[in-house]
């Protein structure tokens, strides 16, 4: 025998039951439907919160203009605060200059600026490609490949297994700056790249998901399958060697040359033109030093002629050679006749000697 309220606790009326005399218990879903509806407007509540929130972090890399210059607004009396660059294409910029369209170089280099960021991001990118090619070579299986995280395999914990505490720490640093270069290339591109005109779509949104066989070069031709790491090496490369093209139609330089991509991680890009970019971190900055305060205006010959020389643009600009003839190499997976035995084994084997 029961009792209502005793057996159990909480409260309740005193009588005492058999639990086989006790009648089946009907749940009432009426009485919860008024807290699933609180409950349906607090996610929806959430979810506004959440894509208000990602508005709000958005906001935080937005230029925020100098407040020393000011542009009046048409028809108005009010001016309207603007960012110094847009100001080389208002009236304070001189005739001559306009004239000689000596601002077509900065406009070009305004609309290439987020090309530049990716561009310094090529030797980091070269530099983990040949390590990965040539490190590993003979020493994974391709059924290992599949299964090996690349994040897990570029863990400090696997790295000292085969290298000491000072190489294990550059090759944690080069991983970091790899990863964060790939993400930010991979969502600016909406994971979608191009091989000539074939389009190639990028089946991981962060390269920690990726198993390593997807960053290597496995087949004969790149397009095959896999081979992401040096499909995003060409794209950029392309892009790269494309704005070098029409720079250089802009400052009527000498016949470009060719540096092969192999030597951008031996401090060969710094005669280039996109690597000194990036030191102009702050373009605003950088136009603000060229205000001529007594004429109100902005001597945009002098900043072009700066900029020409800065960027090292008077002389020979330095195309990338092809990257499927100079870099890529085929990987040469691990050939054996009998299966290891063991599951630490199969996840060590990257690190066999």
């Amino acid at each position: 025998m029961m009792v209502c309220g005793s057996s159990f606790q909480g409260t309740g009326c005193g009588i005492s039951f058999h639990v086989d005399n006790t009648r089946h218990y009907t749940p009432n879903d009426n009485i919860l439907r008024p807290l699933r509806d609180a409950v349906s407007q607090e996610q929806i509540k959430l979810q506004k919160y959440q894509k208000n929130q990602e508005i709000y972090n958005s906001t935080k890399s937005f230029p925020v203009p100098y407040l020393q210059f000011k542009a009046a607004r048409e028809q108005e009396d009010t001016f309207l605060t603007v960012p110094t660059v847009y100001l080389l294409n208002s009236s304070s910029t001189s005739t001559s200059a306009k004239k000689d369209d000596s601002l077509a170089l900065l406009r070009f280099l305004l609309q290439e600026k987020r090309n530049m960021k990716y561009f310094s991001m090529l030797p980091n990118f070269i530099e983990f490609y040949m390590w990965i090619h040539d490190t590993f070579r003979f020493l994974v299986e391709k059924d290992s490949a599949v299964r090996i995280k690349i994040n897990d395999l570029m863990s400090e914990e696997r790295l000292l297994k085969r290298f000491d505490y000072l190489q294990t720490s550059q090759l944690r640093g080069l991983w970091t700056r790899v990863k964060e270069g790939i993400n930010v290339y991979i969502s600016d591109m909406k994971q979608t790249i191009f091989w000539d005109c074939e389009k190639i779509d990028i089946p991981f949104q962060k390269i920690e998901d990726a198993c390593l066989i997807m960053i290597l070069s496995k087949s004969e031709h790149p397009t095959d399958g896999y081979d992401y790491l040096f499909l995003i090496i060409n794209d950029i490369v392309s892009k790269y060697n494309d704005a070098v093209r029409k720079i250089a139609l802009q400052v009527s330089s000498r016949k470009s040359t060719e540096l092969h991509p192999r030597l951008l991680i031996h401090q060969g890009h710094k005669n280039t033109f996109a690597f000194n970019f990036c030191g102009y971190f702050d373009f605003d900055a950088l136009v603000e030093t060229y205000w001529c305060n007594n004429e109100k205006k902005f001597d945009s010959v002098a900043l072009y002629n700066d900029l020409v020389h800065d960027l090292s643009l008077s002389g020979k600009l330095k195309t990338i050679m092809n990257p499927l003839a100079c870099l890529r190499e085929m990987f040469k997976f691990k050939n054996i006749s009998v299966k290891e035995e063991g599951e630490s084994q199969c996840n060590d084997i990257a690190f066999q000697s």
